[in-house]
């Protein structure tokens, strides 16, 4: 007699499905390659048939492959409403949100809604990854999370598909180290406690950035509006101020960031004069295609019904 069927194991062919690959699908369900072709092989000897030709280049299923696809989806559609049903019975929300984030929404934005969230649905979880906007856009489309949450819209061509919904507003800032040589000549605002360069003054200098696919950088690069010296790509904020505290290059930060550690003695901000403070906005996506759990669907509703406003404390 045959071992039981595991629903979990429809999940992981799901997932190597839309992936189209056994790395990937490895890497999302945090298993191993080896664990995702056990449970694979599991299931063409349970229904008795090949369902994912390993032989071609490229990922492609069989026949029977694609009816198990199909009726996978339908199986874990029909679970998941009778757990809604049930759940809307006892009226206790549970389960977890899947969200891809970039650094300054995952890590100081998303946070404060998170908690709050959870003071009233203590069974809801949250899975929240940090990588940069264009990723995050990245697997969205893939339909691998619930949301995404990122401060730049300018990588996606079609918003014909998605729902997009503003949660906060920052300023990109431009900093450098608290003995760096610029500030001999700038002005001090005590207003504002910042000093204040001319936008010429900065052709001397080479810039520390994040990656070209961080919403950061594209939205300096947008309203900069002149072409400047890039000398370090790094791939978070935290590895910036680092550099930009170790050297005599100047950085571009979110100014969530930036305050805490100007707060901390590790850099100075400046205002550039001759141009407006460099203002971005902080988005929470879904898409329409793709469409959400009762829990996430509670959750999209929870931060739209809050207005958005950058918070003193953030």
């Amino acid at each position: 007699m045959k071992d039981s069927l595991r629903i979990d194991f429809l999940e992981t062919f799901i997932t190597v499905c839309e992936l189209k690959s056994f790395s990937q699908a490895a890497e999302k369900l945090q298993r191993s390659q080896g664990g995702i072709s056990q449970q694979i092989s599991f299931l063409e000897d349970y229904f008795g048939a090949k369902l994912i030709n390993r032989t071609s280049r490229e990922f492609s299923l069989t026949p029977e492959g694609d009816i198990l696809y199909a009726k996978s989806r339908d199986i874990l559609k029909l679970i998941e409403q009778t757990k809604k049903d049930i759940l809307g019975r006892s009226k206790i929300l549970s389960g977890t949100i899947t969200i891809c984030a970039s650094s300054t929404p995952g890590e100081y934005i998303l946070p404060r809604f998170i908690a709050e969230f959870r003071l009233n649905n203590p069974s809801v979880t949250f899975d929240v990854k940090i990588s940069n906007s264009g990723t995050c856009l990245k697997t969205l489309q893939n339909k691998e999370y619930d949301l995404i949450a990122v401060g730049s819209l300018m990588e996606i061509k079609d918003k014909s598909d998605l729902q997009v919904h503003p949660i906060a507003e920052e300023e990109i800032v431009l900093i450098c180290a608290q003995n760096h040589p610029i500030l001999q000549q700038a002005g001090f605002d005590p207003s504002t406690t910042r000093y204040t360069v001319n936008r010429a003054e900065l052709d001397d200098y080479s810039f520390v950035v994040r990656e070209k696919r961080s919403g950061t950088q594209r939205e300096f690069e947008k309203q900069f509006g002149k072409e400047f010296q890039v000398g370090l790509e790094l791939n978070s904020p935290q590895a910036i101020i680092t550099a930009v505290r170790d050297s005599l290059m100047l950085g571009i930060e979110s100014e969530i960031v930036a305050k805490k550690a100007e707060t901390a003695g590790l850099i100075s901000i400046l205002n550039i004069e001759d141009l407006p403070p460099i203002i971005r906005v902080i988005y929470l996506i879904r898409s329409k295609s793709n469409p959400p759990t009762d829990v996430a669907e509670k959750f999209w509703d929870f931060i739209v019904s809050n207005p958005f406003e950058l918070q003193a404390e953030w």
